[in-house]
């Protein structure tokens, strides 16, 4: 206990996914793209250790820092990190072929019972920093990452992250109160011209919408489980998506085949996306559901309205959409669009989050406009009778 020195380590380049794969324990990566090095000095003292003038490579990735832990009881961690790239897959285990796939997880059946580590967070002591030039996850790429976490005992931990991202910027505030029965989860995002279709694309392998995303969120959620947080889940969102597509399904279309099948005729698709100059509008969350509020946009077809939910829970959409059709020289020489012009289209939108389904309702709309018209003419006639009426009996009054 009483032990304290000084001294400088150096760990020649090696390639380290070779050699942790010699260990028994391989990676992602079966061989490091570069070598990995290492050099620092180091303090030991009582209830102590320190390291500075930490410098090296992480498979070829520039990398510096500090580290000190005081008190190995109750450790007060401060540490700061600078590494120039990182990929997360190839430090990840490697997956097992000969492993037999759980069906029910990648089915996400069971993920709502996972219940979520949180004791770590329990009297903390850690103010750390990291910063990542070029970071990599899952296909999506970030760069410019920073990272700090500040936390004390009986108080909750507090992380920000700051990154850049397919053309914007990307913040987030999150708080841990791992002190309840209970933890407490508090979440801040903001987004600022993200190019979303990119982001999907590099994440999901699909690009199912796009645009230039802003948004705002904040959320606050608590639960020991994933499913606790989800259902408990309540805050706000604001967003607006501009000069964007969604893949998949042509509102011009679903409309003309509900036409079609009101009249009996057939409707061969004629595209499969829905562009749009902006989307934007407001969401509540309440006990894990998105109440959608506001959606307002448009595109040169149509003037666009909705509201509804989302099921985080599920996954599910539950919306009802009404575009107007609005007046243009597609829609007015079009003979299917021509006679909706200027009507609230009802669209319910169902479906899982990824693949959407379009169900429109037009009978009933035809329905309110035919008697609406019926209404306009018998208002015509009602007036040409009073007219005519009145002109009479002013020719009778003035003969008198």
């Amino acid at each position: 206990a009483n032990q304290a020195g000084s001294g400088a380590l150096q760990v020649m380049p090696l390639d380290l996914h070779a050699f942790v794969a010699q260990l028994g324990f391989p990676l992602g990566r079966t061989t490091s793209p570069a070598p990995s090095e290492l050099s620092m000095n180091w303090t030991l003292g009582k209830e102590r250790v320190a390291v500075d003038k930490l410098r090296g490579a992480l498979a070829g990735e520039a990398l510096a820092g500090t580290f000190s832990l005081e008190g190995f009881s109750a450790p007060v961690i401060r540490t700061s990190l600078d590494l120039a790239g990182l990929t997360v897959e190839d430090w990840l285990p490697a997956k097992d072929p000969a492993a037999e796939p759980d069906k029910q997880s990648e089915a996400g059946g069971d993920i709502n019972t996972l219940e979520l580590p949180m004791d770590w967070a329990k009297d903390l002591n850690l103010t750390a920093r990291a910063g990542i030039a070029r970071f990599h996850a899952y296909g999506v790429k970030f760069r410019d990452v920073l990272w700090t976490a500040d936390a004390r005992p009986g108080r909750p931990v507090k992380q920000k992250l700051s990154a850049n991202a397919y053309g914007g910027q990307l913040a987030v505030d999150n708080s841990i109160d791992a002190g309840q029965p209970d933890p407490l989860l508090g979440l801040k995002l903001s987004v600022k011209a993200l190019g979303l279709g990119e982001l999907l694309q590099d994440g999901w392998g699909k690009r199912w919408i796009s645009g230039t995303t802003e948004l705002g969120l904040s959320l606050a959620s608590q639960g020991k489980t994933v499913g606790k947080m989800r259902t408990s889940a309540n805050g706000e969102a604001s967003y607006r998506l501009q000069d964007g597509e969604m893949q998949g399904v042509s509102l011009v279309d679903v409309v003309r085949k509900a036409s079609a099948l009101l009249d009996g005729s057939s409707h061969t698709a004629q595209a499969q996306s829905t562009s749009f100059s902006e989307l934007a509008g407001r969401a509540l969350i309440e006990s894990g559901k998105v109440r959608v509020q506001d959606l307002a946009g448009g595109n040169d077809w149509f003037a666009f309205a909705g509201q509804g939910f989302i099921d985080l829970l599920a996954g599910r959409y539950d919306l009802s959409l009404a575009p107007v059709l609005l007046k243009n020289a597609h829609t007015s020489s079009d003979k299917t669009l021509s006679k909706l012009i200027g009507l609230a289209i009802p669209i319910g939108v169902s479906g899982p989050l990824n693949a959407p389904k379009f169900k429109v309702d037009l009978e009933q709309v035809l329905k309110e406009k035919a008697k609406s018209e019926l209404k306009g003419t018998l208002d015509k006639e009602k007036d040409k009778l009073r007219n005519k009426f009145n002109d009479k009996l002013g020719d009778f009054l003035r003969s008198r």
